[in-house]
């Protein structure tokens, strides 16, 4: 029976994914504990659980959308925190690698999506016109 999730685990994934889309959409917790409060009503986290599903992302967020190329050294005098502990809330929590120097999303926006796959249809079209046929000239 292990394999099976219990409700009360899937009651608290929900409510874990649902913080995380308001987090990640930027709401403070207050915001996000009155819409659940509403939404969900008896069955509703208490309000002190937010912060701690939150907990450092929630924390380092405004510091990263202020400067992308924040140094984990930093983050680390600004809140105590082990760089290990900030790293791991960045790239899990907040969904972020760190690229040159600079924080990103891992995830492409639509723009720099439709960018890559038209770089990728010149790539191949270039390829497929400047490929050898003679195997032997390799």
């Amino acid at each position: 029976m292990s394999e099976f999730v219990t409700l009360r685990r899937i009651g608290q994934i929900r409510f874990k994914a649902l913080a995380d889309n308001h987090f990640l959409r930027g709401y403070n917790f207050e915001d996000t504990y009155a819409e659940m409060s509403i939404t969900y009503a008896d069955i509703c986290p208490e309000k002190n659980t937010l912060p701690r599903i939150y907990g450092l992302a929630g924390k380092i967020l405004p510091y990263i959308m202020d400067d992308r190329s924040i140094s984990l050294t930093r983050l680390q005098n600004l809140h105590g925190y082990f760089r290990k502990a900030i790293k791991f809330a960045i790239e899990n929590d907040l969904k972020m690698h760190q690229l040159s120097q600079r924080w990103i999303l891992h995830q492409l926006s639509e723009h720099n999506l439709y960018k890559r796959i038209e770089a990728c249809g010149e790539l191949a079209h270039f390829l497929g016109a400047h490929k050898k046929l003679d195997i032997s000239e390799l």
